[in-house]
């Protein structure tokens, strides 16, 4: 089922690399990038930033292909690790809490969420891939200062976890 790990419950738009069909690759289908996102300014995602989406660049995309979305259940991931327990659970020291994240550029806003909410302090080691130099490329500004917010979002969080959180 396709969910997303979001800010919010709800439902999602999530803008479909289009080097990457529905339902994913299996063997022999080619080679497809995968780099779908909740941003829609995302260069994999945006076939108007010729310059910088690698779909193009590789010729898995034609310049002029429209861009595709589909709506996904949206699932508050600070929210969820509270719900199930986990963050709790970890406060207490009952639970080694171990992240994977890799979420095509919506880390940040991830992250910032679970600053908010507390739930960031909970893992003690969070494996993320990064999408800042990505986002860099973006067409809207808004995209671009996000690139500009991880170094933000990793020192908040030694400050307010009162312990590093490894990245």
């Amino acid at each position: 089922y396709p969910v997303a790990a979001a800010t919010r419950t709800g439902v999602a738009t999530l803008f479909i690399d289009p080097s990457t069909p529905i339902g994913g690759w299996r063997d022999g289908d080619g080679y497809g990038n995968g780099g779908s996102s909740l941003l829609a300014d995302m260069p994999a995602v945006d076939p108007s930033n010729a310059e910088h989406n690698p779909n193009i660049r590789h010729g898995l995309v034609r310049r002029d292909a429209k861009q595709e979305a589909l709506r996904v259940l949206a699932v508050d991931f600070s929210w969820w690790l509270q719900a199930m327990g986990f963050a709790a659970e970890a406060r207490r020291g009952e639970l080694e809490l171990y992240l994977k994240v890799d979420v095509e550029g919506f880390e940040i806003e991830l992250f910032e969420k679970m600053l908010r909410d507390g739930t960031m302090c909970a893992p003690r080691v969070v494996f993320v891939e990064w999408h800042d130099g990505m986002m860099a490329n973006a067409k809207s500004g808004r995209t671009r200062e996000m690139a500009r917010r991880k170094q933000a979002i990793i020192d908040q969080t030694e400050r307010v976890c009162r312990r590093r959180v490894h990245f």
